[in-house]
């Protein structure tokens, strides 16, 4: 019997396939992968959150005091007219001056004395020697003075008469009660009404005590009372008087040159209004310049402990100038510095604009220079359009609590967001 002879026959490709199909599967989803993380990072999405900041100069302004109670008597320059350091800009009224210091004299008097009468052991009894050597308007106010303090004494010795009379009343009302009481004692009538006179007569002596007890208390009251009218008064003609030498000072040292003087070289912004021979109550600022050298100004912008993880040193971001219509000036510059603030419950980010932006606000012509520190703009602050993978990265990291969020490691969070995207 013969034996047939096997022929070679090839081994079927479906033991390799599959591993085929899985490789190129595996190199066309990395091949979309890396297309679509490119993709992702070449798409800008824009940011659409907006905070609220201010503009303003970074450097002080230069001010013109006018001091308080110094009478104005001409302003020299207008708005816009330069001026050089130590120009005289103002004039001061020295006929004013030179009255005002002759009437401050006679209230410094007036209120020492007054003052010494306050001390005294008795006002009544305060002689000041008014008529040596004071004016007539000087002695008035002197007079006045003592008036006032004898009144204060003479209020509170007529309240004491008043209780002194009320309790000798009283006292003589004990007495007959004592008389009363010792004649119910000596009748040798029935013992129960003799008793009950007795209790009705204890009942009225009582009440006697009672008030007698209530005159002392309301005349340690009136003391005290007195005491402090005299301690208050006191103080304020002390005040008084260290106020009208210190203004005595000022008034002086403007007497011997009654003219302000501008304190750097610059340009008039601002004249506030006052008439000739007035003059303000207290110090106020009467010109104001401004040095065309200036042209640094400071942005500044409050956002959330979230809102500062997004942002960084170096964000480029945009400023746009409340008041303004839609077209307004838009500026840009860089976040420079973030600070927490000391609660820890939101973030200062400062600006540093750029050259272009600083030029505009320091352009006059602009319509938007910004001279003096008290002149300050509010403004609404935008963060540069950010990639699509930034956006989805702050998006994830927005949802994930603040504490949780700063425990990251910066290494663990990239790690994260390139094996996410």
């Amino acid at each position: 019997m013969s034996r047939t002879k096997l022929e070679y026959a090839p081994t079927s490709p479906l033991g390799w396939r599959p591993v085929f199909w899985v490789v190129a599967a595996g190199m066309m989803l990395l091949t979309m992968f890396m297309g679509l993380r490119w993709g992702i990072d070449q798409v800008n999405v824009p940011r659409t959150d907006l905070f609220a900041g201010t503009l303003r100069p970074e450097r002080e302004r230069a001010v013109v005091h006018l001091p308080a109670e110094v009478p104005l008597l001409s302003v020299l320059v207008e708005p816009g007219e330069e001026v050089r350091k130590g120009q005289t800009v103002a004039l001061l009224d020295q006929a004013a001056i030179e009255s005002r210091l002759l009437q401050i004299d006679r209230q410094i008097k007036s209120n020492a004395i007054f003052r010494e009468c306050l001390l005294a052991p008795s006002g009544f009894a305060f002689d000041p020697g008014v008529d040596q050597g004071f004016d007539s308007e000087t002695q008035l106010l002197i007079r006045e003075g003592i008036d006032t303090c004898q009144s204060t004494l003479e209020r509170y010795e007529t309240r004491v008469n008043r209780m002194d009379d009320v309790r000798d009343l009283l006292r003589k009302r004990l007495s007959l009660l004592e008389k009363n009481l010792t004649l119910v004692l000596q009748q040798e009538d029935a013992a129960e009404p003799q008793a009950h006179q007795a209790l009705e007569i204890a009942l009225q002596k009582n009440r006697l005590h009672e008030r007698l007890a209530q005159l002392d208390a309301e005349q340690l009251d009136a003391r005290e009372t007195y005491d402090e009218d005299r301690r208050t008064q006191q103080t304020s003609a002390a005040e008084l008087v260290a106020q009208l030498r210190h203004q005595r000072a000022v008034l002086t040292r403007f007497k011997e040159a009654p003219r302000l003087t501008a304190p750097q070289k610059g340009t008039v912004a601002r004249v506030r209004p006052l008439l000739a021979g007035n003059a303000y109550s207290e110090s106020e600022d009467l010109i104001e310049l401004h040095d065309e050298r200036q042209s640094s100004f400071e942005a500044e912008f409050v956002v959330t402990l979230q809102q500062a993880h997004a942002m960084s040193e170096g964000m480029r971001v945009s400023l746009n100038l409340l008041g303004y219509r839609e077209d307004g000036p838009i500026l840009r510059g860089t976040v420079a510095a973030m600070q927490t603030d000391p609660d820890g419950k939101q973030v200062l980010a400062q600006v540093a604009l750029d050259a272009e932006s600083l030029e505009r606000l320091a352009d006059p012509a602009g319509g938007i220079a910004l001279k003096g520190r008290s002149t300050a703009s509010a403004i609404s602050v935008s963060l540069a359009d950010q990639s699509l993978a930034e956006a989805l990265q702050n998006a994830v990291f927005q949802t994930v609590p603040t504490p949780l969020y700063q425990d990251f490691p910066a290494r663990f969070r990239q790690l994260f967001m390139d094996h996410a995207l």
